[in-house]
């Protein structure tokens, strides 16, 4: 979540005259998120044979030895290693592509697991807006729901 979007969910309390304040916000130490993030690339990267790192807080795994079976225990195993070792929850969203996995680890978070199986993936991208996919954005959102 963007921290202004977090800031906007801290509930407001009414000060002596009537104004409405946030709560209060500690700014992010930088060097410590690094860390943290470091530490869990790391379970990821031993974790699978390919791994795409796109932000501080984002990575995508090819999973291409696992069976849709084998899916949802492999996320648990996953969750529980990173949550024992660095000590965070992760979201985790295992799909047949990058979009739809994104998509799956944003619908359950702050520590959600969620395994969309190809069979599934039309059922599950149904309800969502088209501006939660990566770049789409007004104009071609326009277009999309046109079509």
């Amino acid at each position: 979540m963007a921290i202004s979007e977090a800031l906007e969910c801290i509930p407001r309390r009414e000060t002596a005259n009537g104004d409405a304040r946030a709560g209060f916000y500690r700014p992010v130490e930088m060097s410590y998120y690094e860390s943290i993030s470091e530490d869990v690339q790391s379970i990821l990267r031993a974790s699978a044979e390919t791994v795409r790192e796109v932000s501080i807080d984002e990575a995508y795994l090819s999973l291409e030895n696992i069976s849709w079976s084998g899916a949802t225990t492999f996320g648990r195993s996953l969750k529980e290693e990173i949550e024992t070792t660095v000590g965070v929850v992760a979201s985790i969203g295992i799909a047949p592509g990058m979009t739809t996995a994104k998509l799956a680890s944003d619908a359950d978070k702050p520590d959600g697991l969620v395994v969309v199986e190809p069979e599934n993936v039309r059922s599950f991208l149904g309800p969502i807006a088209v501006e939660e996919l990566h770049g789409v954005g007004p104009v071609t959102a326009s277009e999309l729901r046109e079509m």
